[in-house]
């Protein structure tokens, strides 16, 4: 019996001599605040433009690759968040390629050649029109000043070494780094967003430049868009209409 009591006093002893050596850290009130902004700033970006559902644009589309460049007139509508259709034009204003998702189907036309191109998909990219493997749906994003959001578990907020203003960064356990949203001074607005994909390989980056403003809503007036292997898509935009009425039979196209 005295051995089980010694034995017990002995365990006592142990435990709270462990305890004693056990540091708890104070919780850090300054990270708590900027992890807090971080994720409010998440949101605020987000439903940025929520009102602004469906649009048209005339503008600018310039594509370089593999050292050309194309640089011709261009003309979309959308509807957020997963139908758009965009038609490169030629010089005299006619039709060269059209291309468009109904939320169900890619579409594609060329009219120079007749050809007509038909996939079922609900999020396509539009590599085939400008190189890049962005999806439709965060073009209709950019389109309409949302920006993408990607899904992620941690959020950022730290100072651009540049000396520009912020970078927020957005992350998943176990894959790493999946967004950059770059803000100026103000925390307010974004001049570039940076997309990755696996082991944190940049997707595509776009940049913002200057500012259209249409009715409430703020929008770029250039956008340009680049990928890893030299690509690079800009379109400046001439004119822009927001919530226009758009029928859906406009985002289905037929052969030619």
């Amino acid at each position: 019996m005295k051995a089980i009591v010694r034995a017990g006093m002995l365990l006592t002893l142990l435990f709270l001599t462990a305890c004693a050596g056990v540091v708890y850290k104070p919780v850090d009130a300054k990270k708590a605040a900027e992890l807090a902004e971080a994720r409010e700033l998440v949101a605020a970006l987000g439903a940025r433009n929520h009102t602004l559902l469906t649009f048209k644009g005339t503008g600018r589309f310039k594509l370089r690759q593999e050292g050309r460049v194309l640089s011709t007139r261009a003309a979309w509508a959308g509807s957020f968040p997963d139908k758009l259709r965009i038609a490169v034009m030629n010089p005299a204003g006619q039709p060269m390629v059209s291309l468009s998702t109904d939320g169900q189907y890619l579409y594609m036309i060329s009219h120079s050649e007749g050809e007509f191109y038909k996939k079922s998909s609900t999020n396509p990219t539009l590599q085939r029109l400008i190189s890049i493997p962005i999806s439709a749906n965060d073009i209709i994003s950019i389109l309409t000043a949302r920006l993408p959001i990607r899904e992620h578990h941690s959020a950022e907020l730290t100072m651009d070494e540049s000396g520009r203003g912020y970078i927020l960064t957005l992350s998943r356990k176990w894959r790493g780094v999946t967004e950059k949203i770059y803000l100026d001074t103000d925390k307010r607005s974004v001049f570039q967003v940076d997309i990755f994909g696996a082991s944190d390989q940049l997707s595509y980056r776009t940049v913002f430049q200057g500012k259209h403003p249409v009715n409430e809503f703020e929008l770029p007036a250039k956008i340009m868009i680049s990928d890893m292997g030299g690509n690079h898509f800009e379109l400046e935009i001439d004119k822009y209409w927001a919530d226009v009425p758009l029928v859906p039979s406009i985002f289905v196209l037929t052969p030619p």
